[in-house]
C-alpha cells in the first residue's frame, strides 16, 4: 500500500463552471469538503494525477490552485460550524484538535 501524506487542496475561479469542475475532481479525493478547500490523503501517484487534471482544468490568468501538503509533526485544529446559534456559550462551532 502507498504511503499517504494529508494536503490541503484549495481553488478559486471567477467562472462557475470550473469551480464546479475543479470541486468534482477534488472530491473524489477529499474529506469534509469545505467549498474550495479540501482536505486529501494522497499517495504520490494521486498527488500528480490530481494536479494534472487541476491544472488541465484551471485558466492560469485566472485561476488560483494551492495544493499543499501538512506536516505530520504539527498540531492541527478544526472549527466545524453550524448555521444555528443554539449552544449554551452563543457559539456556533467547535474547535476541535485533530492530530
Amino acid at each position: 500500500m502507498p504511503k499517504r501524506w494529508t494536503y490541503l487542496v484549495a481553488y478559486d475561479s471567477p467562472s462557475d463552471s470550473r469551480r464546479a469542475g475543479m470541486l468534482r475532481l477534488v472530491g473524489g479525493f477529499g474529506m469534509d469538503p469545505q467549498l474550495s478547500f479540501h482536505e486529501c490523503r494522497l499517495s504520490a501517484g494521486e498527488r500528480r494525477e490530481l494536479w494534472g487534471e487541476l491544472t488541465r482544468c484551471a485558466k492560469p490568468e485566472q485561476d488560483r490552485l494551492l495544493l499543499l501538503r501538512l506536516d505530520p509533526r504539527s498540531q492541527r485544529w478544526r472549527l466545524d460550524g453550524n448555521d444555528r446559534d443554539d449552544s449554551a456559550d452563543g457559539s456556533a462551532g467547535v474547535l476541535t484538535y485533530v492530530g
